[in-house]
């Protein structure tokens, strides 16, 4: 495509995405007033996050972050879902109290940016303005991205993906040094979680695509030793990201692998099957399917808006032979569960959150077919994916006579006539014999079934979001009507709050120190020790049944309870002294102080051996934890001469309230991001616990002095001596330096590559 053609066909794709953007957002915008709220994870987990992790890079708090569960390393909880985006650094720039009401705009953005990255990149194999944007709109508004929406972040990867091939094809072909490199920087920070199969990817398009011609041209070895160097670069370019993020989450319990068995070669029921209806299908919403699964959060769609794969199945037999084959290859791939999870460090969990580089291939050669075909030869893929529909439907009826099958049957209907109805629009538009005509007309079809798809994803979202409680619905609305800083806390304040299930991140925005997160990447030992106590941990922490004894244990002594559940919380926690209430449009809020949280820090005269501990139930666990400090055995010599065991009739005793009365605490407690202190006036040797996560990272100092950490329950323990005392903990995020030195030293290298790329410029300009 000439240069003038390609500026013009990129302003034409930029402006189609920000239209279609527009026409998808607007609606939902428009009805909640100027703020975007979807459901679930995209209310209470996106929006939360980036309000929080906005107001702590103003801050300048990069190391411990207190309001993540009961604490947890700012840059490993939000290195995977926000410190990475170019889009939050450019949300960062406004008040974080506005994020609600950016948004969508940002999400707007992001459509358009990725339309406009695969124009970049398409545009070397596509020889017609109109093709080239089609290309671009499948892409950016593929069924990935609609079955996305709840996760806000996925969205960047997707939007910038197209650059790291760009950047290969400008060193294969061009013999541009240093873009490569920078693409890499680029998406290993932008989200490391993506990286391992974006390289597994990389690795398939260069084999694919250029080794044959650089086989041929005895140009293989340079070349590829080339790639890899600025690979190379690019990564340790991003180290910075990556080496602290790698040593956090390697030991998160959700990294399991997966064992090998029949389920590593062979799927699940179901799985083949709806894997083919988001080829075939436009998405819907991951948390309301309407067949082969109730819900599915693998994040399963293909679906290229209007055509499926009717183009690409159309393409001529030599067409872009190296795209079918990198496609085909993906197909295998996704078809063997062990195969699929090596992309993602061979987890146990089914995931296809790596089809949005696949359906960038399956663009392009939907794209080429609809340049090079002529209309006789398009219909066939017409007539196959026409088949493919009704086999689905087929499918999924046989599916819903099953008694575990799992159909709603008016929602399936829509999907299945979506799909049917952009069929036959673009069997219909191809038929023309004009080139011009039927590509312009199947543009406008683009635009049209991009936005009827991403109308139809938003309201489903929203549909499953209305059927749930008002307070689901207000629940960003009441976090920012909470005075976020007449009701903070100083720093030195050693308490936390707790909240209602629903309101699990409220802590967060209120940049308040809690105990109830609805997070995943949170500190690894809390796995552990939530576990330990009988309150076990996968992606949100709740304190549900008789919370009180455990939220004292915490230092919880204030409770936010969502009306509805008053009465509940009366008739549990009779003790609770109400505070006052804050009134919302639809619920109130209420908050209650709990007269038995004990400050963080307090000390133990009596220890119990993990042994004896784990007999015990759970509420008495948890109730253990005011009574005694609990150690591993093999640790029972640090503590056996400063503390005495607890009598074996004070453990299943129902003296709690007691126990926390009779706690020795600090006299004062501060912390900051870089760790905490606190002081003490003992009249004889003690041990003080710390319900602070036990992670790598932390050493602690008693009166100045290097101290021991004792690890009770993954959480932190120290003696002290009687008399006057002070112990500070200090923390250092693991790999943080040595990731930075890593980063200057790859982008030294990435700059030194750009410089020889400009050398070379000047040498051609000279005629050297």
């Amino acid at each position: 495509m000439a240069a003038g053609t390609a500026r013009r066909s990129f302003r034409l794709t930029m402006l189609l995405a920000l239209l279609t953007a527009c026409l998808m957002f607007l609606p939902a915008i428009v009805e909640d007033q100027g703020m975007l709220t979807l459901l679930g994870d995209f209310d209470e987990q996106q929006i939360p996050f980036n309000i929080h992790a906005i107001d702590m890079v103003k801050a300048g708090r990069f190391g411990w972050d207190w309001t993540v569960d009961l604490g947890t390393p700012f840059i490993g909880a939000f290195g995977f879902y926000t410190l990475g985006s170019p889009f939050f650094w450019l949300a960062a720039l406004f008040p974080a109290d506005w994020f609600p009401w950016l948004v969508a705009w940002l999400y707007i953005l992001k459509y358009t940016v990725a339309a406009a990255t695969a124009h970049l990149f398409v545009r070397r194999y596509l020889a017609l303005p109109g093709t080239a944007a089609v290309v671009s709109l499948f892409y950016a508004f593929s069924g990935f991205n609609q079955i996305n929406l709840m996760y806000y972040h996925f969205h960047d990867v997707v939007a910038l993906f197209p650059l790291l091939l760009w950047g290969l094809d400008q060193l294969v072909l061009e013999g541009r040094r240093g873009i490569f490199a920078l693409m890499t920087a680029l998406m290993a920070f932008v989200n490391y979680f993506f990286l391992v199969a974006e390289v597994i990817f990389l690795l398939l398009y260069y084999f694919f695509r250029h080794a044959p011609a650089l086989k041929a041209e005895g140009r293989l070895a340079i070349i590829t030793s080339r790639c890899f160097a600025e690979g190379i670069a690019g990564v340790m370019a991003a180290a910075v990201m990556l080496v602290p993020s790698f040593l956090f989450v390697r030991r998160s319990p959700r990294n399991a692998t997966i064992p090998l068995s029949l389920g590593t070669i062979l799927h699940e029921r179901g799985r083949l099957p709806a894997m083919l209806k988001g080829l075939i299908m436009p998405a819907e919403s991951m948390s309301r399917q309407s067949a082969f699964f109730a819900h599915d959060f693998s994040s399963n769609a293909l679906y290229l808006p209007g055509v499926g794969p009717a183009l690409a199945l159309s393409a001529r037999k030599g067409q872009l032979i190296w795209a079918k084959r990198l496609l085909a290859a993906c197909a295998v791939i996704a078809a063997i569960p062990f195969l699929n999870s090596a992309l993602y460090g061979f987890t146990n969990t089914y995931y296809a959150r790596w089809f949005y580089m696949p359906i960038l291939m399956l663009a392009l050669l939907s794209g080429a077919a609809l340049e090079k075909a002529d209309p006789a030869h398009l219909k066939r893929g017409f007539l196959i994916t026409f088949g493919l529909v009704i086999a689905v439907i087929a499918l999924a009826m046989a599916d819903g006579r099953r008694a575990d099958g799992a159909v709603r049957t008016t929602q399936f209907a829509v999907v299945a006539a979506l799909a049917l109805l952009g069929l036959l629009t673009a069997f219909v538009f191809t038929a023309q014999r004009q080139k011009n005509v039927r590509i312009a007309l199947i543009l406008g079809a683009t635009v049209l079934f991009a936005v009827l798809s991403g109308l139809f994803s938003i309201h489903l979202l929203r549909v499953s979001r209305d059927a749930r409680t008002p307070y689901d619905e207000k629940y960003l609305e009441y976090a920012l009507r909470l005075d976020r800083q007449e009701n903070r806390p100083d720093d030195d304040y050693p308490y936390r709050i707790w909240t209602s299930v629903k309101g699990t991140n409220l802590p967060m925005m209120l940049l308040e120190a809690g105990t109830n997160s609805f997070i995943t990447t949170v500190s690894p030992t809390l796995f552990s020790f939530y576990e330990q106590i009988g309150n076990k941990r996968y992606v949100s922490t709740s304190i549900v049944e008789k919370p009180l004894p455990l939220a004292s244990a915490l230092s919880a002594n204030r409770m936010l309870v969502r009306h509805q559940s008053i009465e509940d919380t009366i008739t549990k926690m009779p003790s609770l002294i109400h505070r006052g209430t804050f009134e919302g449009e639809i619920e109130a809020i209420h908050l209650f102080e709990n007269p038995h949280a004990v400050s963080l820090g307090f000390t133990h005269r009596y220890y119990l051996p993990a042994s004896i501990f784990r007999e015990q139930p759970p509420d008495v666990r948890q109730a253990l934890l005011l009574k005694a400090l609990i150690v591993a055995d093999e640790d029972l010599l640090a503590i056996e001469n400063v503390l005495e065991r607890l009598p074996d009739e004070a453990i299943g005793s129902d003296n709690w309230q007691t126990a926390a009365a009779n706690r020795r605490t600090p006299q004062n407690v501060n912390r900051d991001d870089k760790g905490f202190s606190a002081e003490y006036r003992l009249t004889e040797p003690a041990v003080a616990w710390f319900s602070v996560p036990h992670e790598p990272g932390w050493h602690a100092e008693v009166n100045g002095e290097p101290a021991t950490i004792i690890d009770s329950l993954s959480m932190m323990a120290v003696r002290l001596p009687a008399g006057d005392s002070r112990v500070a903990f200090h923390y250092s995020m693991p790999g943080l330096k040595a990731g930075a030195v890593m980063s200057l030293l790859g982008a030294a290298g990435c700059a030194f590559l750009l410089m020889l790329n400009r050398r070379k410029k000047e040498r051609v300009h000279a005629g050297i």
